[in-house]
């Protein structure tokens, strides 16, 4: 997706920025306010600063049908429900049916003259008085630039208001593209500054966004892999905590004769395992990198059968080019561009902060290694597999336990 290291740089920036836009404003919004009610207890500074809670469910959808359905499963009789992206059709009505306050939010848009009109799936001119006149538990507000959303929700509401149950997000209706990692540090932001004004974390959130869903479904436990004991269909992120977790997943990814990249390797201990299990002798074979050219000396002399060298996690073209200095080096001229499996164990990524990074890197990995299995020791990605939930998968494992549920209960 994204390859050169110039504009990772530039987007991890901006997303760092995005990310620690609601901690600052909500913190200097607490130092000049008096009284109870803008005072923050230790846990919602914890929120603000780790942007989640593990009372809050993510769930995501691939398609507005998938956000409907899980509208229609989730929203209970008394959430309050806030929608940023709304166009006051199915969704949104579904929405209003089903709560007693509904807060939506749109960009404010110019629609078209004379006989021209949007798609049926898009707010038209007039669909906001007409809306309201049936919805009367239904805000709706138009901001000018999707930044604006922190405003319509929370400054511009009722300080007294109760917290927001729920959060339903679609930016592709807003901008007309899938933002993924915009959605993902809309939705950080919003958690934050809702328990930290509010004093309750959301229950649920539903975002809509292709790739996020297809994150949600790729991504797996560490533990959930070792009590499953293989890898599923669309399973290749694996997210571990702590070494042990992170070497046992060996056994269960690597094949014989897989090509393997660990980064972040240290003084080579988990590469030689990858080695070992990659086996030598039917063409696999595991290359350790790592940024501290002592560290990547003294793992050769530690383990001077294998091949490390000083390379950059982020410079993906560099990583190809050490892989290209391998197989020339072994004459192995059928060999492809590109790994089978890539481990990677950074420090500042390994604790529970560095999330966004986590997230660019794994996918810069993924564009530009193709590897069948990411594996990744990293606390804040483990907690995000426990978070982050495809609908789709959800429903579908529902479905599945009701079935069996119910043919047990027809057997007797």
């Amino acid at each position: 997706m994204y390859r050169k290291r110039g504009g990772l740089r530039k987007l991890f920036c901006f997303l760092f920025f995005s990310a620690n836009f609601a901690s600052c404003f909500v913190e200097s919004f607490s130092v000049g306010a008096t009284g109870p009610s803008r005072c923050h207890s230790a846990k919602s500074t914890k929120i603000i600063c780790n942007g989640s809670t593990d009372q809050t469910k993510w769930y995501t959808c691939g398609s507005t049908r998938e956000l409907e359905k899980a509208v229609e499963l989730f929203v209970q009789k008394n959430d309050s429900v806030a929608e940023l992206g709304a166009q006051l059709r199915d969704v949104s009505t579904a929405i209003s049916q089903r709560c007693d306050k509904a807060v939506m939010v749109d960009i404010a848009r110019k629609f078209p003259d004379g006989t021209q009109e949007r798609t049926s799936a898009m707010r038209r001119r007039g669909d906001k008085q007409i809306f309201q006149k049936q919805h009367n538990n239904t805000v709706f507000k138009e901001v000018t630039t999707l930044d604006d959303w922190r405003r319509a929700f929370f400054f511009e509401m009722d300080e007294k208001s109760k917290a927001f149950d729920i959060f339903i997000l679609d930016v592709s209706a807003i901008v007309g593209n899938d933002l993924p990692w915009t959605s993902f540090s809309i939705v950080r932001d919003f958690l934050a500054i809702n328990e930290a004004l509010r004093g309750l974390p959301c229950r649920i959130v539903l975002v809509k966004s292709s790739d996020l869903n297809r994150l949600a479904l790729s991504l797996v436990h560490g533990q959930m892999l070792t009590n499953q004991g293989r890898i599923k269909s669309k399973q290749n992120i694996v997210a571990t905590v702590g070494v042990a977790e992170y070497r046992r997943t060996i056994d269960i990814v690597v094949q014989p004769g897989d090509a393997i990249l660990e980064v972040g390797c240290h003084m080579g201990t988990s590469t030689s395992l990858l080695s070992e299990k990659a086996e030598v002798s039917t063409g696999g074979y595991c290359i350790g990198v790592d940024i501290g050219s002592s560290i990547i000396q003294e793992a050769k002399k530690r383990y001077p059968d294998l091949f490390f060298e000083v390379g950059d996690a982020w410079d993906t073209s560099n990583l190809l080019r050490i892989q290209k200095g391998y197989t020339k080096r072994h004459h192995d001229k059928n060999s492809r561009c590109g790994f089978d499996v890539v481990y990677v164990d950074l420090g500042g990524l390994s604790g529970k902060d560095g999330i966004l990074e986590s997230l660019m890197l794994l996918s810069s990995l993924e564009h530009a290694l193709e590897p069948r299995c990411l594996v990744i020791k990293s606390k804040c990605m483990r907690q995000l597999s426990s978070t982050l939930s495809s609908f789709w998968q959800y429903q579908r494992g529902k479905n599945i336990r009701t079935d069996t549920i119910n043919s047990v209960s027809n057997s007797y």
